[in-house]
């Protein structure tokens, strides 16, 4: 059986490459004559062989191609910057989004990228407090992402992840007040606490794990300031779900029920006592619950 050409696309329709021919790109060339238009005309990724950058700033444009950080050169949004980081084939790299100093009003939707790779999003680590953004969310992505360096203070939970194999590693964070959980992970997602964590706001519940996820929040620094309150409970395990919470440092108090676990929930504390978690209340189990 004969070798068929490459296919190119011609006035608009695919076609075998006459012989002798090339794929028409151009390092200054426009739409589809440029390497990147060839790509998108053919539905191909870009195969990362680096690590990259991209930066946003609050006096950014979305139409820079946010490779430099400077106002002519960031993006000004932060989802721009997380979609043009999901196009890629990572190839096992890591995509960094740097967010300058500022207030970001929006609420993240994490995409899927290929290539076993991780998405940081990362603010000031130094002090958290100066990158706010709204929300950080994920839904049926399986690649690996990591935020830290920022505040969190609106949406219905401020990193929230359900679906297969969805991951986050979070540290660094500031939560304000969410009116879900500070953070959850659901159907098999998985949430971890990969640096200090500080609660200036209260929620139903500071970690939440439900149908099949796994919330491991395991060795790390937690400060509460200003006493916030968790209606439900600090730590909230139902339907399978489990909350590692062993080896925490707590400084500060929070009010409310300490934990809630029903419906073969877990929350595991490593054989820490009941008051172990922060909050003013005993915690509840029910229907198989389990606090061990």
């Amino acid at each position: 059986m004969a070798l068929r050409r490459p296919l190119a696309l011609i006035a608009g329709l695919f076609r075998e490459l006459p012989v002798g021919d090339a794929v028409p790109v151009e390092a200054g060339g426009t739409g589809a004559t440029t390497a990147a238009g060839a790509r998108d005309a053919l539905g191909v990724r870009e195969k990362l062989t680096a690590p990259r950058t991209y930066y946003v700033r609050t006096d950014g444009n979305d139409g820079n191609t946010g490779l430099s950080n400077s106002s002519g050169g960031a993006f000004a949004t932060i989802q721009k910057a997380i979609d043009v980081a999901a196009s890629f084939d990572l190839n096992g790299f890591a995509v960094t989004i740097q967010i300058a100093d500022g207030t970001y009003a929006e609420a993240l939707v994490l995409r899927q990228a290929i290539g076993d790779g991780v998405i940081v999003i990362r603010g000031n680590l130094s002090a958290p407090a100066n990158v706010v953004l709204n929300s950080v969310a994920g839904t049926s992505i399986s690649t690996k992402h990591t935020v830290e360096g920022v505040s969190l203070s609106q949406g219905s939970a401020v990193i929230r992840l359900s679906s297969v194999r969805s991951d986050i590693a979070y540290g660094a964070v500031v939560f304000g007040s969410a009116s879900y959980a500070h953070v959850a992970a659901t159907a098999a997602g998985r949430t971890s606490a990969i640096g200090p964590v500080t609660i200036a706001g209260s929620a139903p519940a500071h970690v939440y794990a439900g149908t099949g996820g796994s919330a491991e929040m395991r060795s790390s620094a937690v400060t509460l300031t200003g006493t916030p309150m968790f209606a439900t409970g600090f730590a909230h395990a139902q339907i399978l779900g489990a909350v590692l919470a062993d080896g925490n440092t707590f400084s500060g108090s929070g009010t409310g029920p300490r934990y809630a676990a029903a419906l073969n929930g877990i929350v595991f504390v490593g054989g820490a006592g009941a008051t172990y978690l922060p909050g003013s209340a005993t915690g509840t189990l029910a229907t198989g619950g389990q606090y061990a």
